[in-house]
């Protein structure tokens, strides 16, 4: 039940710290999905609400958790505010934004890493993407015109932009990790336009 009085939820000083950790444990153990905001509560022994108040949400809870800077359903909000046509370069100037971000590149490349090597952590992750990456991606497509394409569409577009940030700042193709930003987004619109055209 929500803290009546508007103010700190119960927890004490350490809650937030007791929340991320008890959050790191179950979503590896549980997976994304099978991790509810209670059962986090509960591990941490602090109200349901303390985790809105210092994490927002389960994805900014996940994110936090995982080590990360940044939230992939923060991106993709402001990626959809695009025009249908530009969704493409869109989601990858954000995708390289978030990427070259000093404060997120140590928690992107830590959790890369951790799920390279650990399936647990590479099915949360994945569960993750999916339902704050890709679901979003796909109710767009899906309103605009794209119908039982859009899914197909949507994975093409985030495998097109997960593409250019393994190969540029992962491998660091020499062809790839020679561009600036802008000649990126502009070398990736082609095949993005033509992934949202369905072809």
């Amino acid at each position: 039940m929500m803290n009546k009085s508007r103010g700190r939820p119960r927890g004490g000083g350490n809650s937030a710290e007791a929340i991320r950790a008890a959050a790191h444990r179950l979503f590896l153990d549980r997976g994304y999905r099978g991790t509810t905001l209670r059962a986090v509560a509960t591990e941490a022994g602090v109200d349901v609400a303390a985790i809105g108040y210092h994490f927002g949400s389960k994805a900014g809870l996940f994110a936090a958790a995982m080590a990360l800077r940044i939230s992939p359903s923060g991106i993709i909000r402001g990626v959809l505010a695009a025009e249908p046509r530009q969704l493409g370069p869109a989601l990858v100037a954000a995708a390289v934004d978030a990427w070259e971000d000093p404060r997120a590149q140590a928690g992107i490349a830590a959790m890369i890493g951790a799920a390279v090597s650990q399936p647990e952590v590479a099915a949360a992750v994945a569960a993750y993407l999916e339902q704050e990456l890709i679901t979003p991606l796909v109710e767009y497509l899906r309103a605009h015109g794209a119908g039982e394409s859009a899914r197909s569409r949507a994975v093409g577009l985030v495998t097109l932009a997960a593409g250019a940030l393994v190969t540029r700042y992962l491998i660091e193709v020499p062809s790839v990790a020679a561009l600036d930003r802008d000649q990126l987004v502009r070398a990736l619109a082609v095949p993005a336009r033509a992934v949202l055209d369905g072809r």
